[in-house]
């Protein structure tokens, strides 16, 4: 069954750009210096997954 979920829990930060899809996410983690980019690739799949559960959550609040 699919939902839709009417409040996004994820927050915005107009401090950052927001990059068009992963593979522009990806070519600017590739643009920074190669000791960097272990811990860019980190930080952006723990990010990825916090924005994941931040969704289930709401989902599962939403279908009590």
């Amino acid at each position: 069954m699919e939902h839709v979920v009417q409040h996004n829990p994820v927050p915005r930060s107009p401090m950052f750009a927001t990059p068009v899809d992963q593979q522009s996410l990806d070519a600017y983690i590739q643009r920074l210096p190669k000791s960097d980019q272990a811990v860019a690739y980190t930080v952006s799949m723990m990010t990825l997954n916090l924005a994941h559960k931040l969704v289930n959550d709401e989902v599962a609040l939403e279908t009590e």
